[in-house]
């Protein structure tokens, strides 16, 4: 039987290798994705982990491309991907992380911690406003993949009133939410909500769809966080949110241009708690374990010739739905 070839650009840790390697239907071979030759890529059936894009061009007999990311932002275009090759992301390794990190920016948000690291670096006692809990507040939870789920399943937990959106909506809701909306009904909720989430892929719909109109249709207490992608929005709309006290605070961990300029005046506003795109990635050991999981089921899967999980559609940039959900 020919061997499968195995293209791994990740950062696979020894006890990962080990679990590849004992595999005696695959040929494997380990690169840093950005000294990767050219030939290497040829070779390829699967590729696991996010490739250089441009190096796709010499990717002939891939099959399967498995990110790493939960996004698929630049191989859904035409022509980047061989044609027949399967794309699959990364869905259901970042919840955890990502969800946790949601929770964290809504409780500074809501106990104006920002505010007392503020004045704990001027040496200042200083008591604050009035401050907000989770219990009771109407959580708009835009988006409902993995991590979003995730979230949902937590605040609901902590006594949360959840709305969920997104594109399709059926007739089962599940037991994290209160209201599932299809994403045609969201300037209407965005005036229910306490706070807002954002946690969407970067496609041609999502695109600066959460605009002025947005901002304006929210409670001027309320808050936003979005740790989707940044182009979801403009960074001038949310700084005018915030300068003219149209929403009492918001916390990102994207933005529509990454690195942010040093010169953005985003930076400077007290209402705002920026992070690095760091609320995913591999931070947490137990995101790349899950991601190694799901990579590791899909080569089995492929071996097999099952169905492979977290497959990507590439008119719409997301995940479709298996047989298995």
């Amino acid at each position: 039987m020919e061997k499968i070839n195995v293209l791994v650009v990740s950062p696979f840790e020894e006890k990962h290798q080990k679990r590849l390697d004992s595999d005696p239907r695959l040929e494997v071979i380990y690169r840093d994705r950005k000294q990767c030759e050219n030939e290497a890529v040829t070779k390829a059936d699967i590729i696991i982990g996010n490739p250089v894009k441009e190096q796709m061009k010499y990717a002939k007999n891939l099959k399967v491309l498995q990110l790493g990311s939960a996004g698929s932002d630049g191989f859904t275009e035409e022509g980047v991907l061989p044609s027949g090759c399967i794309l699959c992301n990364a869905s259901g390794a970042y919840g955890l992380a990502l969800s946790e990190h949601m929770v964290a920016m809504t409780l500074m948000l809501m106990k104006k911690y920002p505010y007392y690291l503020k004045k704990q670096m001027q040496h200042q006692w200083a008591k604050g406003s009035k401050i907000k809990s989770i219990y009771g507040s109407v959580f708009l939870i835009v988006g409902l993949g993995d991590i979003s789920s995730e979230f949902a399943k937590r605040v609901k937990a902590m006594g949360a009133y959840t709305i969920g959106i997104r594109r399709h909506v059926s007739n089962q809701l599940p037991d994290y939410l209160d209201e599932l909306h299809p994403m045609s009904d969201l300037k209407q909720l965005l005036k229910r909500a306490d706070v807002v989430t954002l946690s969407l892929p970067s496609t041609a719909e999502t695109v600066h769809m959460f605009d002025w109109e947005c901002f304006q249709s929210m409670k001027k207490e309320a808050y936003l966080i979005n740790v989707g992608r940044g182009d979801v929005m403009k960074g001038q709309d949310l700084l005018k949110a915030l300068e003219e006290n149209e929403i009492a605070g918001a916390a990102i961990d994207v933005y529509e241009k990454e690195p942010m300029p040093e010169e953005d005046a985003l930076w400077d506003q007290d209402n705002l708690i920026i992070t690095p795109h760091i609320a995913g990635g591999y931070w947490l050991s137990e995101t790349f374990d899950r991601f190694v999981e799901i990579a590791l089921d899909n080569i089995d899967r492929y071996a097999q010739g099952k169905e492979l999980r977290n497959v990507v559609d590439f008119k719409s940039g997301y995940r479709k739905y298996s047989k298995e959900g």
